[in-house]
């Protein structure tokens, strides 16, 4: 598991990892917009 900050640190994310998965299409959106990430956030992070 991976533990992240918002840039304004107010909110804490964690994302399970594993290194030779993926993650659904439906997990992914979920994520997207319960976390309010853009698809550029998770790529600068090396979640996709």
């Amino acid at each position: 598991m991976r533990i992240y900050l918002s840039q304004d640190e107010k909110r804490r994310v964690s994302v399970h990892y594993h290194p030779k998965k993926t993650f659904g299409a439906k997990l992914l959106q979920g994520l997207l917009k319960d976390i309010g990430w853009t698809e550029a956030d998770m790529s600068r992070l090396k979640l996709i």
